[in-house]
């Protein structure tokens, strides 16, 4: 950028030269017609000052010639502006489309960063939802067998109180038998006694 700009401010000096100065070959003309004009200049006639030769030169026509190379002087000013003012622009046009480039990939990157993370903490979620799922399933599981195990120790002692109270009422049925039995002895033995 800085050469094109030095480019530019050269050109632009020059122009200001020349247009500013003139054209020097003015000065080689003034000179030549000067020395013509102090010559002697010989034709069918005789000798005479070339001055008088040169009056019926026409002065506009030189006049139009002199214009004419300064205009395409200047237009090849003009041109190499133009041809800079473009390449300027077509300069401009690539950083600005580098820096769209260069901005879009920033976006996607930024936006590909964003994704990455949104599932990277959707992941995360997921996986402590995921724990804490186990850890509430663990903890049923262990109620659930708390809950057999209590269930089972009731069943237990349920059972071992009513083999308790059978075995009681057993011996109880037995000790009452055992007592039918002696009563019926005694009257088994007092009839015998009475027999005798």
């Amino acid at each position: 950028m800085a050469k094109q700009l030095t480019k530019f401010i050269l050109i632009l000096f020059l122009a200001t030269n020349v247009f500013a100065g003139g054209d020097d070959r003015d000065d080689v003309l003034v000179e030549s017609l000067d020395s013509v004009s102090s010559s002697t200049c010989t034709d069918e006639e005789g000798s005479a000052p070339c001055a008088e030769k040169i009056v019926s030169l026409d002065e506009e026509a030189l006049t139009m010639a002199l214009a004419a190379e300064e205009q395409a002087a200047e237009q090849a000013i003009l041109d190499e502006i133009a041809a800079f003012e473009a390449e300027l622009a077509a300069q401009q046009l690539a950083d600005n489309l580098a820096a769209l480039q260069a901005k879009k990939a920033a976006e996607e990157a930024a936006a590909k960063k964003a994704a990455e993370e949104a599932a990277a903490k959707k992941a995360a979620e997921e996986a402590e939802e995921q724990a804490v799922l186990a850890e509430i399933a663990a903890f049923e599981a262990e109620l659930a067998a708390q809950q057999l195990a209590d269930n089972l120790a009731a069943y237990q002692a349920k059972i071992d109180a009513e083999r308790a109270l059978a075995a009681k009422n057993l011996a109880a049925f037995e000790a009452r038998k055992a007592a039918e039995q002696a009563v019926l002895a005694e009257i088994a033995a007092f009839e015998a006694e009475l027999a005798a």
